[in-house]
């Protein structure tokens, strides 16, 4: 999933990672989007070009308050990645996020809807006796 820290879109029940392509420049905007995970071993990762300066110190600053703040160094790590191995994979999750409009999303909640209605097990013994 796609998240900017201060997006209000609703947030899925069962977000494992969130990917930053614009860096929270506060510790609250992290620590937000770190709430957002809901699985142990999930993570937020946050993608970011070193010829922005002012975003490598934001981030230099926010490892050294994770560090202080919770006792490990291995909270918040940068790793070095080729931005052509990102940018791939970053447009194709622009597309899906550019295909789904509100008829499709609304289209997927109603399917969802009838498989759970179908696989009911209430609903099946009602109709089992009141067919």
């Amino acid at each position: 999933m796609m998240h900017s820290g201060y997006s209000k879109r609703p947030v899925p029940k069962d977000l494992v990672n969130v990917v930053n392509f614009d860096a929270p420049t506060t510790y609250n905007g992290y620590k937000e989007n770190g709430q957002l995970v809901t699985e142990d071993n999930g993570s937020v990762l946050t993608l970011f070009t070193h010829s922005n300066q002012e975003d490598f110190a934001s981030l230099e600053l926010l490892q050294r308050k994770f560090a202080k703040n919770f006792g490990r160094q291995d909270m918040m790590q940068c790793l070095p990645l080729l931005w052509y191995e990102i940018a791939k994979p970053k447009s194709r999750v622009e597309q899906v996020v550019n295909m789904l409009s509100a008829k499709s999303v609304q289209q997927e909640k109603v399917l969802e809807f009838k498989k759970q209605l179908v696989s009911n097990k209430s609903l099946k013994e009602y109709f089992k006796n009141n067919p």
